[in-house]
């Protein structure tokens, strides 16, 4: 499987933009949290980003293929087919397996209702 692709362009397209769609699939948005400090209590909150897979976002926007594009010098078309079998290999598993790894972003699980959700990784 070439996740390690497709997490690679995903973490790329984040540092450009807030979401990063896997067309049919689902999107991988990212929450920036900034740091605070409060000057009563002398405490301080460090900034931090979570991540976030909704699954009703499917619709490509070309940001992540575009990204495999550059990175691993496919054409569109080639980016398009990679992104597929990421897909379809992802649900494959998880039809036999309750979790599967995705890099060092989380992991994807199956819900008793048998929905698609991802747990980032701290």
């Amino acid at each position: 499987m070439n996740a390690k692709h497709i997490e690679l362009a995903v973490t790329r397209v984040h540092y450009k933009h807030e979401c990063a769609v896997i067309p049919g699939f689902g999107a991988f948005i990212l929450r920036k949290n900034y740091g605070m400090a409060n000057p009563f209590s002398g405490q301080l909150k460090p900034s931090s980003h979570t991540i976030f897979f909704n699954t009703d976002i499917t619709e490509d926007d070309g940001f992540v293929a575009n990204e495999l594009r550059e990175t691993l010098g496919f054409n569109f078309k080639q980016a398009g087919e990679l992104l597929a079998d990421f897909r379809f290999q992802i649900n494959a598993i998880l039809a036999n397996k309750s979790s599967v790894p995705f890099g060092e972003l989380g992991n994807f699980h199956i819900n008793p209702k048998g929905e698609l959700f991802f747990l980032a990784d701290a």
